[in-house]
């Protein structure tokens, strides 16, 4: 089992995906993390719709000019928001698709997130609304193409440059020190 921070740092977008098969427990699993994730004053604003259909994968992919390998996941799940139950609703939904993403890792399996609302794919929106049959007044946020990975890559690390330039401490300016290695090395061990 992983501890929350190896997690995060092995969590990466994989863009090829086996053709295994992903189950119904495995989409459940997926499906509860999201549901997990906050929300403002417990509003929940999401819906999902889970797609196994290779040819709707496929056109919603070529409206989307997303990588065609992305279609090649055995399972999107699209995340939609009822906006008018939240003004808060990019914000659940955001949190509902990084549980989701990390969720996936946690499972061994690879994981996308495809687009927002502020992506300016607005022909791929209506095309996937369409092809959805989603109805008037939801707005569709993001996809998750979920499968087994087909290629490995390499954790995420702390880069120390980075940290010590990007981390104030108190007010702009003021550089916050550079963590020990153990915190620089793959795997996330604290």
């Amino acid at each position: 089992m992983y501890s929350a921070i190896e997690v995060i740092q092995q969590r990466r977008t994989l863009r090829r995906f086996t053709t295994a098969n992903i189950s119904d427990d495995d989409i459940q699993r997926l499906l509860t993390a999201a549901m997990a994730a906050p929300s403002l004053m417990g509003r929940k604003p999401w819906h999902f719709v889970v797609i196994r259909d290779a040819e709707v994968k496929k056109r919603i992919a070529e409206a989307f000019r997303v990588h065609p390998q992305l279609a090649e996941a055995p399972v999107w799940i699209a995340f939609l928001a009822d906006v008018s139950a939240s003004p808060a609703w990019r914000m659940d939904l955001s949190a509902a698709v990084m549980n989701t993403l990390l969720q996936a890792t946690a499972m061994g399996l690879g994981a996308t997130w495809i687009g927002t609302v502020d992506s300016k794919w607005t022909p791929g929106q209506v095309e996937a609304c369409r092809t959805l049959y989603i109805p008037e007044g939801w707005e569709l946020f993001a996809f998750v193409a979920v499968g087994k990975p087909a290629e490995q890559r390499p954790p995420h690390v702390l880069d120390p440059y980075v940290f010590s330039t990007r981390v104030h401490e108190g007010k702009w300016g003021n550089r916050r020190q550079v963590p020990s290695p153990q915190y620089h090395s793959e795997g996330g061990k604290q």
